[in-house]
């Protein structure tokens, strides 16, 4: 269990006090700017995040959420994806309020950990808050539905952002449209790919190569040609 863990590993790294005071006055000496990694802190082990974690939530005044959000970017980095879900909830009950950046990092790492479903409430909270949610967070988010199987909501999702105002990348049409066809849902796929083509995206490679080996599957030889017509004008 992840709280468990990393209680045992916060408990374990406390003796340690000393020390952790002075890593955290390294620490804070950065510079650091939000969602950015060019001035991340980068600790080559979990237990010394963990160990600076704990030295920074008990510490007067609380860290800012800049600071929170650079030591989660970090235990990120090493793919503690648990982790980061437990960490957050320490730094709530701390006093330490998540941003729209925090709420990005938790939807990666909800994606990660095959739990999508908790990284929709995520999305919507960023969206009632005001926030304008980038590309890279419904990519993920449309990556994960897939990674589950639950592409209907991959579709949804897409159409709902459509339906808002939001412009998507090529990467992520490319990724259901991959998905679609890997379960024979050729017809669904080229459907996508068209309305990909209408709002003005240029299908990728991966998405045209996706739709003409899904024909080929099926004999649909004289259906790969219409379509390779249809997608190079």
């Amino acid at each position: 269990m992840a709280i468990t863990r990393t209680s045992v590993l916060l408990a374990r790294n406390s003796m340690f006090g000393i020390q952790h005071q002075m890593d955290m006055a390294l620490f804070s000496s950065f510079n650091i700017s939000p969602c950015t990694s060019s001035n991340k802190v980068l600790f080559s082990k979990i237990d010394y995040a963990l160990a600076s974690f704990n030295a920074m939530i008990g510490r007067e005044p609380l860290p800012s959420i800049v600071e929170s959000n650079n030591l989660l970017s970090t235990v990120v980095d090493v793919k503690e994806y648990e982790t980061v879900v437990s960490l957050s909830k320490q730094m709530e009950l701390a006093g330490i309020p998540h941003d729209v950046c925090t709420l990005y990092i938790l939807i990666n790492c909800f994606c990660h950990l095959r739990c999508v479903d908790s990284g929709f409430p995520l999305l919507g909270k960023i969206l009632k808050c005001g926030f304008q949610s980038g590309t890279f967070t419904f990519t993920t988010l449309v990556n994960g539905v897939c990674k589950e199987g639950i592409l209907y909501q991959a579709v949804k999702l897409v159409n709902e952002m459509l339906a808002k105002g939001y412009r998507l990348n090529s990467y992520t049409y490319s990724t259901i449209v991959n998905s679609l066809c890997k379960v024979g849902k050729i017809t669904e796929a080229d459907g996508l790919l068209g309305k990909m083509k209408s709002v003005g995206c240029v299908p990728d490679v991966v998405a045209y190569n996706s739709l003409m080996n899904g024909f080929v599957s099926r004999g649909q030889m004289d259906e790969a040609k219409k379509k390779k017509k249809k997608y190079l004008v």
